[in-house]
């Protein structure tokens, strides 16, 4: 049996890299296997380096633009916090004022501000009376220091009264007027009759006084006793009397 000789005998095989220049060059894989890296990696549409770039762009920039807002916040609600605190502190002052309230209990805001207005109103009625009391009680001293402490002796002559004088009249369960006419030279001084008064539990609430002819001087005095005690106006006389004597 004959043995095949090749079907091209004597033709020279092309060299091995001349083979694979040729592949290389018609199949676009072997094409793709042989690029350049560096080319490759800088042409690629999903390089490492492209989201560094991306990063870097004005669409990633929002963090640190945000930063001058949230810093304007935080100093927004630290002033808030102490406007709150300055409120409640005054708020807390205002809630002391107010008289029977128990301050170890703390009143809501709107509670406080209701009875603040509301005692004020009770002040202003109070005040009213006060002022137009006092009105009166000029009034009626006016009128009584009008009258002349003149009277007419025995003899028909018209002359003063034994001094020291003194006359009480009673304003209320707490309150008297007291007119003294004495001499401008006692031994007594007038200080010492308000210290007196003071020792015997009145509050001096008024006191005036005026000089007259005769070297005579006229006190009026309107006293209130601190304590619910009842005021005895003979008695008081009869005590100033003596400490003027």
């Amino acid at each position: 049996m004959l043995a095949l000789s090749p079907l091209f005998v004597g033709w020279p095989l092309e060299d091995q890299m001349t083979h694979e220049q040729h592949w290389g060059a018609t199949d676009p894989f072997m094409d793709f296997n042989y690029r350049n890296p560096e080319i490759s990696e800088s042409s690629h549409p999903f390089s490492p380096s492209q989201p560094e770039t991306q990063a870097n762009s004005p669409r990633f920039s929002g963090a640190t633009s945000s930063g001058p807002l949230t810093d304007k916040k935080l100093t927004h609600n630290a002033c808030e916090r102490d406007r709150r605190k300055k409120l409640n502190t005054l708020y807390s002052s205002l809630q002391s004022l107010l008289p029977g309230t128990n301050h170890t209990k703390k009143l809501s805001i709107p509670a406080t501000i209701s009875r603040v207005v509301k005692y004020i109103s009770e002040l202003q009625s109070h005040v009213e009376r006060l002022v137009q009391k006092k009105e009166e009680m000029l009034s009626s001293i006016s009128k009584q220091g009008e009258i002349s402490p003149l009277f007419k002796q025995e003899n028909g002559a018209v002359g003063w009264p034994s001094l020291p004088s003194v006359l009480t009249s009673r304003v209320d369960d707490r309150g008297v007027v007291i007119q003294i006419c004495t001499y401008k030279v006692n031994r007594s001084p007038f200080s010492d009759v308000l210290l007196s008064l003071e020792n015997e539990n009145f509050e001096i609430l008024n006191a005036s006084a005026f000089a007259s002819t005769g070297n005579r001087v006229f006190y009026n005095l309107h006293l209130q006793v601190k304590e619910t005690q009842r005021i005895e106006c003979e008695m008081l006389r009869e005590k100033l009397i003596n400490h003027l004597m």
